[in-house]
């Protein structure tokens, strides 16, 4: 049976307890209720029984719960009692800072896909990026979390501020035990839209890549996030391009953020709806935006010819952050390196 994963990313808030410099969060925005989230989970375990059956395809659905810091959310562990509940084990997006000795003992009580740490390079580096003693935080909380044979994953977002820390990513990576190392790229939005000058440009993204590519990374899984990096790293992607890969906004994923809003990604603010009011499956199926993402004519400046558009179509949410276009999302990623 044909396989095709799907992910939800839940904001369960936008409260945090870090003020990052590149942080794609604008404003605080209202929660819902433990029970809009059990309605919507429940909601969308059935929908994708419904896919399955109706178009003969295996469906893992995987819900990703993130913030601002989800740890931060009083019902947290109720919430993923509850998923367990309908045999769905989450997936954690977390800064890390607030996991500790005392917290290990619950977390033990459920079952978990992973976690994912957000680690932006050396102690030095880090701390200059997330604040004073994060680094010391984080490196505590992998621990902790390894100890009890937890999935725990750093992720990296790269940019001017730290694309020189690859060797001590890798360092730590292996120091630390961890199962994977992943990247994604700065998007500038939010707070992180005072370091437009701070992003790559193509050619040391692509520079980047390639020395990615070329560091020994066998002891961790390397987890690319960005369509650009799996082109560069991926040495089969070429015979790959009949398949359906790249950018997961309108493809394989949905975003709902703590009011209920839905959007195509959680850097590309782009409002399709709210699960109190609107239906996720019409959205997925009809909606004028995420259509226009499955499009190739659609898209515009080089992506729509693209030999590698099936497999790549670059960053949406980048795309968007950065086109004076109406509709952003459909422009060039000003990073692509492939002509």
């Amino acid at each position: 049976m044909l396989k095709f994963d799907f992910f939800i990313q839940a904001h369960l808030t936008e409260r945090c307890n870090l003020r990052c410099k590149h942080c794609y969060q604008e404003n605080q925005i209202s929660e819902l209720k433990f029970d809009d989230w059990k309605k919507f989970f429940t909601y969308s375990k059935d929908l994708i029984k419904e896919w399955e059956t109706k178009y003969d395809i295996e469906i893992p659905l995987l819900i990703k719960l993130t913030g601002g810091e989800p740890f931060l959310r009083e019902d947290f562990f109720e919430i993923v009692k509850f998923l367990n509940e309908i045999d769905i084990e989450p997936y954690v997006l977390t800064n890390g800072t607030l996991i500790d000795k005392e917290m290990i003992p619950n977390l033990k009580k459920f079952r978990f896909d992973g976690f994912q740490i957000s680690l932006e390079g050396c102690k030095d580096t880090h701390d200059s990026i997330r604040g004073n003693g994060t680094f010391s935080k984080v490196k505590e909380a992998v621990k902790f979390l390894k100890e009890e044979n937890f999935k725990v994953v750093l992720k990296t977002t790269i940019s001017k501020l730290n694309y020189k820390d690859l060797d001590d990513l890798i360092n730590i990576s292996n120091e630390w035990k961890v199962n994977g190392l992943g990247f994604s790229r700065l998007v500038p939005i939010g707070s992180g839209s005072k370091l437009r000058d701070d992003m790559l440009s193509n050619s040391e993204l692509k520079e980047f890549y390639l020395a990615l590519k070329a560091k020994n990374t066998t002891s961790f899984e390397l987890l690319i996030e960005d369509p650009l990096g799996v082109c560069v790293l991926d040495d089969e992607f070429e015979d790959k391009i009949d398949t359906v890969g790249g950018c997961s906004a309108g493809f394989s994923s949905i975003t709902v953020l703590s009011d209920g809003e839905i959007v195509p990604c959680r850097r590309m603010p782009i409002s399709l709806g709210n699960i109190l009011k609107d239906d996720l499956r019409e959205i997925w199926s009809d909606n004028e935006v995420l259509l226009s993402l499955r499009e190739r004519d659609s898209y515009k400046n080089g992506c729509n010819s693209c030999l590698y558009w099936n497999i790549c179509r670059g960053c949406r949410a980048i795309a968007y952050s950065l086109s004076k276009d109406k509709q952003g999302w459909l422009d060039k990623d000003p990073q692509c390196f492939f002509r």
